[in-house]
């Protein structure tokens, strides 16, 4: 397998640090952090780009909140100027890695998402009649920082990109954070092999994943519990993987899959009640902040703009009335 060598001078380059610091900064709320780098942004990506170039860059303090996304999770926030290093890093190795992926999983990359993952799903619905559906047990927590790495190297040689991805990879024990860019982009690296070993080992023609959550298609449902077996034995093995107990089962399609935040039928797609009693409260909460002077108008409606946004990939529109009747 091919590596790639001299690509460092990249990620150190001015102006991809310069790149870096907008997409870190796009779209994301104006905190004091981010705000006091942008004020002396030029002396900052300097001496970004000069730690960097050294060696003597390391990673600064993380910083953890709980958030109810739907269950319980904890978020792990790098500092701004991290992140900007989190974007250059991955601006010059994600096309290497990119050309590796198959093109059925569909977290974290560009031209994929969750409604594109809904409808790939929704085209097996009509083409198989069992379905097995997997969950990885605590998949970020799980990530084995020495197996990530030999995975890394499968396509970078250059030591010193590999010395900052360690860096990075390091910073954090056990697993890796939820929140960050580069966790996001490592957690598929991660499972990237399991993919191709899913297509072409177990010749799996219908196999989507998006993110820890996989399913697989078949008429056979011998042939899914044989899968299930092997991807068992493959996980633990090779990655320290887990699947979760209660989360890989084996059902008829005609009983319906929920994946993505949808429920999949043969016949229509619904959005999950989950997801719309969540979004009642979210926007009761919303309202408030806006009564209360603490979020803009536009702030409000480009929330309930982007919910409607998601439901409409759904057969929802008596839905969509009844929910903004009642909120």
């Amino acid at each position: 397998m091919k590596r790639e060598y001299n690509i460092y001078d990249k990620i150190t380059d001015l102006n991809n640090l310069f790149y870096s610091f907008k997409r870190a900064s796009s779209n994301k709320k104006k905190t004091k952090e981010m705000l006091e780098f942008q004020f002396n942004l030029e002396n900052n990506l300097l001496t970004l780009q000069t730690e960097l170039q050294d060696l003597t860059y390391n990673v600064g303090d993380y910083k953890s909140f709980k958030i109810n996304d739907p269950k319980p999770r904890i978020i792990t926030k790098a500092t701004f100027r991290d992140r900007v290093v989190h974007h250059a890093l991955f601006n010059v190795i994600e096309p290497i890695f990119e050309k590796t992926f198959i093109s059925d999983t569909y977290a974290n990359r560009t031209g994929k998402g969750t409604h594109r993952a809904m409808r790939r799903a929704y085209e097996h619905v009509h083409n198989y009649k069992y379905v097995l559906k997997c969950d990885i047990k605590k998949y970020f927590e799980s990530i084995n920082h020495s197996i990530l790495k030999e995975l890394i190297r499968k396509k970078i040689g250059d030591k010193k990109v590999l010395w900052l991805c360690d860096l990075i990879i390091d910073s954090f024990n056990p697993g890796l954070p939820l929140g960050n860019l580069t966790s996001q982009f490592f957690a598929n690296i991660y499972l990237n092999w399991f993919d191709h070993y899913i297509k072409e080992e177990l010749h799996c023609k219908a196999y989507l994943r998006y993110v820890d959550d996989f399913i697989l298609f078949s008429d056979d449902k011998v042939k899914l519990s044989f899968w299930r077996n092997n991807i068992k034995k493959y996980l633990l093995s090779n990655l320290y993987l887990e699947l979760h107990l209660t989360k890989q089962e084996i059902f008829p399609i005609r009983c319906g899959l929920d994946f993505v935040g949808y429920r999949l039928l043969e016949d229509r797609i619904r959005i999950r009640q989950s997801n719309v009693i969540r979004f009642r409260r979210k926007y009761k909460k919303l309202k408030t902040q806006f009564k209360e002077g603490k979020i803009s108008f536009c702030e409000l409606t480009q929330s309930v703009r982007s919910w409607i946004s998601h439901v409409n990939h759904g057969n929802s529109w008596i839905l969509r009335i009844l929910v903004l009747l009642t909120i």
